[in-house]
């Protein structure tokens, strides 16, 4: 499609040169992790993993307990439900699944990603 840049599934691509040769890219993600605190909460309802970034696909960076407390910092929205938290816990910025979570504050000032 001429010289166009975007993003696509690899799931839906036939690559035909070595995985190594393409060019990594930063995200948008690498932009958002020192946010500051905006005063809201989350609460997890079962001891979650933290990913690296919203998706069961990523690698895992640690823990937070049942019960534990994490600044919530962003968000993803599918089909107008919270989806992944971005939250900071213990130093580390990652991501929650949402479902799990019962957060408190203000949300309208969590920024959606």
């Amino acid at each position: 499609m001429g010289e166009r840049t975007g993003w696509a599934s690899g799931r839906f691509l036939t690559i035909s040169v070595a995985i190594d040769q393409i060019p990594v890219q930063g995200s948008v993600f690498d932009q958002i992790d020192g946010v500051s605190d905006i005063g809201a909460r989350a609460y997890p309802r079962a001891a979650m993993r933290i990913r690296t970034r919203p998706s069961t696909r990523m690698p895992v960076i640690g823990e937070i307990p049942w019960g534990g407390e994490a600044e919530l910092i962003g968000r993803t929205v599918q089909a107008g439900t919270d989806r992944w938290y971005q939250i900071r816990y213990n130093g580390i910025v990652g991501w929650i699944d949402a479902r799990w979570v019962t957060a408190r504050g203000e949300m309208y000032q969590v920024p959606i990603r």
